[in-house]
């Protein structure tokens, strides 16, 4: 069995749904932080030791910065989950009985982006990622330790590794908030979509 590709939710449309889903998590985090806050310190205004101690929890208010950087990193994350899997996936996604049919949908679809376009305005070419359903990205998680492990870090440069290790992180991060929200949507994320296997006489 092959899976039906174009799929009807692909890589690109459940990343997509991954950044407006956190987005909004991120915002509704943000305005219950702020309005315990408030409350907080109205509540303690009264009091008659005058409130001492509060000036210390002031440190670890969530700022507008704060998540505008995080939308921003995990924009970043999920750009780089999508050129992971448009990179990968004819090299080692596929397995042997797929490889065939990737062929034939990727020259299928460039006649097609070709018609589209003209001298004026070029039509984006389809990457793997818009065309593939999620179970391909549960096949490079797999992968992920030894795509990482590929990396050449400049070692003899210490500013180098503290950002590797930075981005190492926040990538960790993210990763784990993209499986739980898949995990959140298996139903959804998994619907098994397929086609019978066309077996040459």
């Amino acid at each position: 069995m092959l899976h039906v590709i174009p799929a009807p939710t692909s890589i690109v449309d459940l990343m997509g749904q991954y950044i407006q889903t956190k987005k909004q998590e991120d915002l509704e985090t943000f305005a219950n932080y702020h309005r315990r806050l408030q409350r907080d310190l109205s509540g303690n205004s009264s009091c008659s030791d005058g409130g001492v101690g509060e000036e210390s929890s002031m440190d670890v208010i969530l700022t507008k910065e704060d998540l505008k950087m995080n939308k921003k990193k995990r924009k970043e994350f999920a750009l780089s989950i999508l050129a992971l899997v448009d990179a990968s996936l004819p090299l080692f996604l596929l397995y042997a009985e797929e490889r065939d049919q990737f062929t034939k949908l990727m020259a299928q679809f460039a006649k097609e982006d070709d018609k589209q376009s003209d001298n004026d305005h070029q039509t984006p070419k389809r990457q793997p990622s818009h065309l593939y359903p999620a179970e391909y990205l549960l096949r490079l998680f797999v992968k992920i330790p030894y795509l990482l492990s590929e990396f050449d870090l400049k070692k003899n440069n210490p500013a180098s590794i503290l950002l590797a290790d930075e981005k190492t992180q926040d990538f960790a991060r993210f990763l784990s908030e993209l499986i739980v929200f898949i995990q959140a949507r298996v139903d959804e994320c998994f619907a098994g979509n397929y086609q019978a296997l066309e077996v040459d006489d």
